[in-house]
C-alpha cells in the first residue's frame, strides 16, 4: 500500500516538532482558557440537555458564527464526529447512486481515498484550470469537457489556500442546476476565509442538489475533540440520514457542549482576535524565516489565509521527499506535497511542494520553523558546492 498523508501525520505525532497535520494545536491563548476551568459546569450542561437540544444549540452557535440564517433555519442536517465521517457518508451516497465525482486537485488525499474506498469513480479537476476558466468566463466549457454526476469542491482549498469567491460560486451552482449535478462542498477551512459569504443562501435559493460539511478541527484547540456538521438539500435527506443511522447514534453531548463554548467565546471576542491573530503571526514568522532561504511561496498561495502554508521547494532539491527526510532527521515532520495530487502524484511537476501547519503551540512552531529555514540554507550550500566542484 502506498503511503498516505495521514500516515505521515501519524508518524509526526511522536516527532519533537510536528508541523504536519492541519489540526488545531495552537496555545489556548487568553480567551479559551476559561472554558477549561469551567469543564465541570459544561459536563453538567451536557448531561442535563437532550441530544436533539444539544445538536440544535450547537448548530445555532455555528450558524451565528458564520452568519448564516439559512443554516440556522434548516432541519436538514446531522452532526458527525469528524469531517472524514462526513466524507464517508457522502461516498456511500455517491456509490449507492452510481455517481461519478469530479474532485478538485490538489487537495487532501483522504477525500479521494474515502470515495474510492466506497467504490466511487473519482476524476480530477485541476484547481488552476478551474480558477482560470472562472476568470475568463469559460467555467461551463471546462466543466462540460468532463463527464460527471457530482462536483466535489473544497473552499478554501487545502493546501493552496485558494478561495472560490461568491461570484464564482454562483456560477458553479448555476452550472450544477442546469446540468442536474450534485454539488458537494468541503467547508472544513471555512473559518479561515477572510472574505466570507453565506453560501447556504445561494444553495437554498437556487434549488441545487447539494451536500456540504463543516469542521471545527482545523480551528479550535480542543485536542482533537471536534464535530462536523453535514447539511444537505431535501432530495438527499432520506439517504444521508439512513446511512448516518447505520454508522452513528449521535455525537457526544459533552463534545458538542465544549465546542459550543469555543464557538461562543469566538463570537464574543471576534474571530480575528481568537483565531486569525495566531495564524497571521505564525505565517509572518514562517515567511520571514524563508526570506533568506531558497524555499518560497508559490504565486497561487501568496494570498492564502489558511492555517497551513504551501511551499515550493523546487529551488533547493530534486523533490519534496528530500526536504521531508532532511527535516525528519532533525525531529521535524511536515507533509510532502505530491500526495495532495491524489490522481497525478507521479508527475515530477507535482513533487516540488511541501505543506507546513501554522496551528501549533508557539514554542513548537518556532523550533520547527528554525529547522526548516536552516535546511533550506543547507540545501543551497550543497548545490553550490556541487556546481563548483
Amino acid at each position: 500500500m502506498e503511503t498516505t498523508l495521514t500516515d505521515v501525520e501519524i508518524q509526526g505525532l511522536s516527532a519533537a516538532a510536528s508541523l504536519a497535520d492541519g489540526h488545531a494545536y495552537q496555545d489556548l491563548g487568553p480567551f479559551f482558557g476559561r472554558i477549561i476551568s469551567d469543564l465541570p459546569a459544561v459536563w453538567a450542561e451536557a448531561q442535563r440537555n437532550s441530544v436533539p437540544d444539544m445538536e440544535r444549540q450547537y448548530k445555532h452557535s455555528f450558524a451565528a458564527l458564520i452568519g448564516s440564517g439559512v443554516l440556522e433555519a434548516t432541519d436538514n442536517f446531522v452532526i458527525c464526529p469528524t469531517a472524514s465521517n462526513s466524507i464517508d457518508i457522502i461516498g456511500a451516497l455517491l456509490a449507492a447512486r452510481r455517481m461519478r465525482a469530479a474532485l478538485i486537485e490538489p487537495t487532501f488525499d483522504n477525500l479521494a481515498l474515502l470515495l474510492k474506498r466506497r467504490g466511487v469513480d473519482a476524476i480530477p479537476l485541476d484547481e488552476s484550470l478551474l480558477h482560470s476558466a472562472a476568470e475568463t468566463e469559460c467555467l461551463g466549457d471546462l466543466l462540460k469537457m468532463k463527464r460527471f454526476d457530482a462536483l466535489f469542491i473544497v473552499k478554501p482549498n487545502n493546501p493552496t489556500g485558494r478561495v472560490i469567491g461568491q461570484s464564482v460560486f454562483q456560477k458553479i451552482v448555476s452550472f450544477c442546476v442546469e446540468n442536474a449535478i450534485l454539488l458537494v462542498i468541503d467547508n472544513s477551512f471555512r473559518l479561515h476565509c477572510r472574505e466570507p459569504y453565506d453560501d447556504y443562501v445561494e444553495l437554498s435559493r437556487s434549488g441545487v442538489s447539494f451536500i456540504a460539511f463543516e469542521d471545527t478541527g482545523k480551528v479550535f484547540p480542543t485536542l482533537d475533540m471536534k464535530a462536523s456538521l453535514l447539511a444537505y438539500s431535501t432530495d438527499n435527506k432520506r439517504m444521508i440520514e439512513s446511512i448516518y443511522r447505520e454508522l452513528f447514534l449521535c455525537v457526544s453531548n459533552f463534545s458538542l457542549a465544549v465546542l459550543t463554548k469555543f464557538i461562543e467565546v469566538t463570537r464574543e471576542v471576534g474571530i480575528s482576535r481568537a483565531i486569525w491573530q495566531t495564524v497571521d503571526q505564525h505565517r509572518e514568522i514562517l515567511r520571514n524565516a524563508l526570506a533568506s532561504s531558497p524555499l518560497r511561496i508559490p504565486p497561487e498561495s501568496l494570498s492564502s489565509t489558511l492555517s497551513v502554508e504551501w511551499i515550493d521547494c523546487s529551488g533547493v532539491c530534486k523533490c519534496d521527499l528530500d526536504v521531508c527526510k532532511a527535516l525528519e532527521a532533525e525531529g521535524v515532520t511536515i507533509l510532502p506535497g505530491r500526495m495532495f495530487f491524489w490522481h497525478s502524484a507521479r508527475l515530477k511537476e507535482n513533487q516540488h511542494n511541501v505543506r507546513v501547519s501554522l496551528m501549533r503551540s508557539h514554542q513548537t512552531f518556532l523550533s520547527g520553523v528554525r529547522v526548516l529555514g536552516d535546511i533550506g540554507t543547507k540545501f543551497r550550500a550543497i548545490e553550490r558546492a556541487v556546481a563548483t566542484a
